[in-house]
């Protein structure tokens, strides 16, 4: 399969990761490629691939999914790599997301 490899580490944030295969999926010109997705839990990352195959079959393009929880196995030939880890948990960047929604700003 000729196109782009767009990679995910951190795709067991299955809001980003859908909302950026979503992106990539409505972009002309990248009619197919592979989503390589890669997240330590191994639960929340198959939801995330679930969705990638679902909005694959959706979409009509030629794209397929890669998933796992050990990056090595999903990094080779990557065009693309984004970094979208948390690493300290949602208790870390709640203050992020409550003071700007304290002033009506819904940042998500």
């Amino acid at each position: 399969m000729s196109g782009i490899k767009f990679t995910i580490i951190g795709a067991g944030s299955t809001e980003f990761s859908v909302e950026l295969m979503s992106d990539l999926l409505l972009t002309p010109g990248l009619e197919e490629g592979v989503f390589g997705l890669v997240d330590i839990d191994a639960e929340r990352l198959e939801i995330s691939h679930q969705m990638g195959e679902l909005m694959i079959q959706q979409s009509g393009r030629n794209w397929t999914v890669e998933a796992a929880t050990d990056r090595t196995q999903v990094l080779p030939d990557s065009d693309y790599v984004l970094n979208t880890i948390e690493v300290a948990g949602p208790a870390n960047v709640n203050h992020d997301y409550q003071i700007p929604l304290k002033y009506g700003v819904d940042q998500c």
